[in-house]
C-alpha cells in the first residue's frame, strides 16, 4: 500500500471504542496473523471506522502526516480527548476535531466531542472543534491564532464551555449557526444551543474578538430556538483589543449571568432582533467609549445586572431603533441595573 487513500480495514459501528495507540500501523499488523497475511508499503491509514468511538489518549502533531492521528479517519463518530493529552498545530486552515452526523440519525447524541484536554493551534483561520448536528463539549483548554473559532456548533448541535477558550486577533470563542454550509443536509434542525459556564478570553491587541456569536439568519427558525446560557460561572474577557464583544446575538434568546468584560470602544453585549433576560449578570466597562448592551430592532432586555464602569464617554444602553425606548425595554424590571463608577469616568444611561 502506498497511497493516503487505501486503508486496511473499514469498520463500521464497532462495538467498543478504540483508542489512538491502538491504531497506527503497527498495532493494527500485530493483530493480523503474520503467517497468512503480510503488511507491506508506506502512506496507507490503518482504519477508516464510521459511527465509532475514538479515545484520543496520546498526544498529537497536527502538521505530521505520520502522526497516529493523521492516519486514522473516524467519521460520523463520537471523540473524547483525555485529560493531559496536547493536540498542537501550526499550519493554517487546520480543523482538530470535526464531525457531522448522518441521515437516519437517531438525533444528536450520536454525535459527541469532548475535549479534557489541551488543543493548541497557531495558525490562522483554524478550528478547533466543529460539529454538525452534535454534542461539543470543552472540559479543558482550546487556543488559538488568529482569525480563530475555538468551537463552532451548526444545525442543532448544543456547544457547551466550562474550561478555556483563548482567541487572539479577530477570534469567535463559540460560534453558532443554522448550517455548517449551503447544502442542507438529511438531518438536524438548523438549531442554536450555546451554554458556557467558563472562560472565553481574547489575548489578541489589534483587531477585536468576539467570545459568544450566534448567528440565527434563517427567517423560520424561532428566536426561541437559537439560545445563549450564560451560567453564573461565566466569564467572557475581550478586553485585549479594542472594539471587541462579549456576547453577539441574532434573532436569538440570551439568558443567564456570569461576567462580561470588553475594553475601548468594546460592546459587551449586541442583541438584533434578540431578547436578553439578565440575572446578576457583571459588565465590566473598561475602556473610554465602550458600550454596555446595544440592542437593534426592537430587541428587548429585562432582569438584572451591574455595570462597571471605568472610562469616559461610556454608554450603557445604545437603542438603535427608530422605535421609542419605552418599547423593547421592559422599564419595570429595570431597577435592577445598577452602576459603578470609578474616579475620572462617565457615562450616560442611554443613547
Amino acid at each position: 500500500m502506498g497511497s493516503a487513500d487505501s486503508r486496511l480495514f473499514i469498520l463500521d459501528r464497532p462495538s467498543n471504542p478504540i483508542t489512538l495507540s491502538s491504531a497506527t500501523g503497527t498495532a493494527v499488523s500485530s493483530l493480523v496473523p503474520g503467517s497468512k497475511v503480510s503488511i507491506t508499503g508506506t502512506g496507507y491509514k490503518p482504519y477508516a471506522v464510521y459511527k465509532g468511538q475514538l479515545i484520543v489518549d496520546q498526544n498529537v502533531d497536527l502538521n505530521n502526516i505520520n502522526d497516529a492521528y493523521n492516519r486514522v479517519d473516524f467519521l460520523s463518530s463520537k471523540t473524547t480527548v483525555n485529560s493531559g493529552v496536547v493536540l498542537t498545530g501550526t499550519d493554517n486552515t487546520q480543523s482538530t476535531i470535526a464531525q457531522r452526523n448522518y441521515i437516519g440519525t437517531t438525533g444528536r447524541d450520536e454525535i459527541a466531542v469532548i475535549n479534557n484536554g489541551t488543543i493548541s493551534q497557531t495558525g490562522q483561520n483554524s478550528i478547533g472543534i466543529v460539529t454538525d448536528f452534535g454534542n461539543i463539549e470543552n472540559n479543558g483548554l482550546i487556543s488559538g491564532g488568529d482569525n480563530y473559532v475555538g468551537i463552532y456548533g451548526a444545525n442543532g448541535t448544543l456547544s457547551k464551555n466550562a474550561g478555556t477558550i483563548e482567541v487572539r486577533n479577530s477570534g469567535i470563542g463559540i460560534y453558532g449557526s443554522n448550517l455548517l454550509s449551503p447544502v442542507v443536509p438529511g438531518y438536524g434542525n438548523k438549531f442554536i444551543e450555546i451554554e458556557n459556564t467558563g472562560t472565553i478570553k481574547s489575548s489578541g491587541t489589534t483587531s477585536g474578538s468576539f467570545g459568544i456569536y450566534s448567528k440565527n439568519s434563517d427567517p423560520l427558525i424561532n428566536t426561541t430556538d437559537a439560545k445563549i446560557t450564560l451560567g453564573g460561572t461565566s466569564d467572557i474577557d475581550m478586553s485585549s483589543a479594542q472594539e471587541s464583544v462579549g456576547v453577539y446575538a441574532k434573532r436569538t434568546t440570551v439568558t443567564g449571568g456570569g461576567k462580561v468584560t470588553v475594553g475601548e470602544k468594546g460592546m459587551g453585549m449586541y442583541l438584533l432582533e434578540s431578547n436578553a433576560n439578565l440575572n446578576g449578570m457583571e459588565l465590566n466597562l473598561n475602556g473610554n467609549d465602550s458600550v454596555g448592551i446595544n440592542l437593534d430592532n426592537s430587541s428587548t432586555l429585562s432582569g438584572n445586572a451591574v455595570f462597571n464602569v471605568n472610562g469616559e464617554r461610556v454608554v450603557l444602553l445604545n437603542l438603535n431603533s427608530a422605535t421609542p425606548a419605552n418599547s423593547y425595554i421592559n422599564y419595570d424590571n429595570y431597577a435592577g441595573f445598577t452602576v459603578n463608577t470609578l474616579t475620572n469616568s462617565s457615562y450616560v444611561a442611554g443613547h
